[in-house]
């Protein structure tokens, strides 16, 4: 079965399209294509031996007319490179993981009538899988609500909506605290707190944070912060002059110790995110990202929902406030506890909570390639 990927730049879409890539392909059964405007990945995927095409990243500009017409002549551009890669690469599905650049490739596979299906990772709806929902054969979702926001916003939508789930990257895997914290060169015996704000680090939440360390004593709490490069210089030096015991890092790959070691997370509310801080059961509080069609903030509410995160929108994110929650969860664990209780409970509770619990995340994956499968059998049960 060949099988064409494509997905946007940003990795919120990348990694659950690479999670399946690497998953069809260990099952040596399947010829895999990416279709991406991330060049990087292009090098990345070859020594997998994974053929990717680069496009042009076609986002909708509306800022001016003059930007807006450029932003069409990209549009058509792009799907004039897609219509060619599925005439030469004829695949058997196709499956687009969101992001504008993902729309030429599903919108020219539905026009050349090849079965196509898309993966929304946020409970809302992106514009481009909206707009793509109407064509496409089927639409795998991340969220049980997701599925009641589809079959809302136009009949049929709802009727090929599959819950799969949000694959998590490969190599997340949970490991013993004791071990994970040694491994970072923390000690097993303080609070620990992991701080991040995504693929580039969020310069609100550094600077916030670390105001916010001074309602806190320093032998009473241990930091993992992931920083982004602009802020690490900085917050290595506060760090040091403040004495707190830290792992302080512009870009980390060693994600499944620190979340491992963790005791709360202060983070993004992103797609990737959200499944992760199920995946291993971490209390988080929540900064959602403001913008991007507020996606964020929508899956913030999915966790604060099930009572296992706390939120704070960023209009009201300040020092003090943050430092409380921290100082709170130190003094009092029986409050972090109420967190953790909220993943055991989603997980034997109503249906709402089972499509974030561990077994599901697990087999996010393999249901998405079944999906995949299904609509290729469906179509021809010989191309299989």
């Amino acid at each position: 079965m060949k099988v064409i990927v494509t997905a946007g730049g940003t990795y919120g879409h990348i990694n659950p399209a690479l999670s399946l890539i690497l998953h069809l392909k260990t099952k040596k059964l399947h010829d895999i294509l990416l279709v991406s405007p991330n060049e990087e990945l292009k090098e990345n995927l070859a020594k997998e031996n994974i053929l990717t095409y680069v496009i042009a990243n076609c986002k909708i500009n509306t800022h001016s007319i003059m930007t807006f017409i450029r932003s069409i002549f990209r549009l058509f551009k792009a799907m004039g490179s897609c219509f060619n890669i599925l005439r030469l690469e004829k695949p058997q599905v196709v499956i687009g993981f969101g992001g504008y650049a993902s729309f030429p490739l599903v919108m020219a596979a539905c026009i050349l009538r090849i079965p196509a299906a898309i993966h929304e990772q946020n409970v809302s709806m992106g514009r481009a899988n909206r707009l793509l929902s109407y064509f496409v054969k089927k639409v795998l979702v991340s969220f049980e609500e997701t599925k009641k926001f589809a079959a809302l916003t136009h009949s049929g939508t709802g009727k090929k909506t599959v819950l799969v789930g949000n694959p998590i990257r490969p190599q997340m895997k949970r490991m013993d605290k004791k071990k994970a914290l040694e491994y970072l060169g923390l000690d097993s015996e303080l609070f620990t707190v992991l701080v991040m704000g995504g693929t580039a680090g969020a310069h609100n939440i550094n600077e916030k944070f670390i105001e916010a360390l001074g309602q806190i004593e320093n032998d009473k709490l241990q930091v993992i912060h992931i920083t982004g490069q602009r802020d690490l210089e900085l917050a290595r030096r506060t760090y040091a002059k403040m004495g707190f015991k830290n792992k302080v890092v512009g870009f980390s790959d060693q994600i499944s110790y620190m979340f491992s070691a963790a005791d709360i997370l202060i983070s993004r509310a992103g797609a990737s995110t959200i499944s992760e801080i199920s995946y291993f059961k971490l209390p988080a509080i929540l900064i959602p990202y403001p913008y991007a069609g507020a996606h964020q903030l929508a899956n913030a509410k999915v966790l604060v929902g099930r009572n296992q995160a706390l939120m704070i929108e960023e209009k009201n994110l300040n020092s003090r406030n943050l430092g409380s929650y921290i100082v709170d969860f130190i003094n009092d664990p029986v409050k972090l506890d109420a967190l953790r209780e909220g993943f055991t409970r989603s997980k034997t509770g109503n249906k709402e909570g089972r499509d974030l619990d561990n077994n599901n995340i697990l087999l996010a994956v393999n249901r998405l390639a079944d999906e995949l499968l299904m609509l290729v059998k469906k179509r021809n049960p010989n191309e299989i």
